[in-house]
């Protein structure tokens, strides 16, 4: 699995865009290296887009790693959208968002404008002012 992500703390957002085989142990250090991240909030933020992601993991695998984000006390504070056209990734977006509960700010869709609108912050223009800031 490879992550592209993008902070920019001007706009308060995070970007990443994720491809190839998505693992329980790879959804799981993209997660941990996030919350790393010195630029990161747990305020910011997000679009994490799946749409170039195949999934490989078993439902058993998506529910263990759901439980481990939610227990993030963190995590769902801050409005996130996960972008993706394959039905099991639908899925599983379903599924964390259930599991993180009702006050949870995730969202699953399947365009990037529609993400966009639900986080409040334009892709482009979050990465334009991100760059004409370093």
């Amino acid at each position: 699995m490879r992550v592209e992500k993008h902070i920019s703390t001007e706009a308060h957002f995070v970007l990443e865009r994720v491809s190839g085989d998505v693992t329980e142990t790879e959804l799981t250090r993209k997660m941990s290296e996030l919350l790393a991240d010195p630029n990161y909030e747990s305020t910011m933020r997000g679009i994490c887009d799946f749409r170039k992601a195949r999934p490989k993991l078993s439902r058993a695998e998506m529910d263990r790693f759901s439980r481990g984000v939610a227990e993030h006390s963190d995590f769902g504070k801050s409005r996130w959208a996960i972008v993706t056209d394959h039905p099991i990734l639908n899925a599983y977006g379903h599924l964390l968002q259930r599991r993180i509960g009702a006050d949870a700010q995730i969202r699953v869709f399947t365009t990037i404008e529609a993400a966009e609108e639900y986080v409040g912050c334009e892709v482009e223009q979050a990465l334009s002012l991100s760059l004409a800031n370093r």
